[in-house]
């Protein structure tokens, strides 16, 4: 049987990634002082569009792993999904980084922090 994870490293771990997601939006928000961005508007559409449906299906995702979270009954299960979550969670707040750090725009960013 395995155990479950102190709290304090599942903050730990919660903390790593929100913390990478927030530095790689702060070196985008830095590189736009440095330079003008060159995007193509239909390649800056299309990444704003794979952020806000990469966001609608991350929500989703989230009632998927709450319910999965609630039906798990060892503590390690549990501590495991949630992990598991937070990393699915993590991957349009990255999209909308590097979509910030490509054209300027910051807005896919918030939105997939947000989500």
């Amino acid at each position: 049987m395995n155990q479950a994870p102190d709290p304090a490293v599942l903050r730990l771990i919660r903390l790593s990634l929100l913390f990478g997601v927030l530095a790689f939006g702060a070196v985008a928000y830095f590189a736009q002082t440095q330079r003008q961005p060159s995007l193509d508007p239909g390649v800056h559409n299309a990444l704003r569009l794979a952020v806000f449906v990469l966001s609608a299906a991350v929500v989703v995702a989230a009632f998927v792993f709450r319910t999965l979270r609630a039906r798990a009954t060892e503590p390690a299960a549990v501590a495991s999904t949630t992990i598991i979550a937070w990393a699915v969670g993590e991957a349009p707040a990255i999209l909308g980084a590097a979509t910030y750090f490509l054209s300027g725009d910051a807005q896919p960013f918030f939105i997939g922090v947000a989500a």
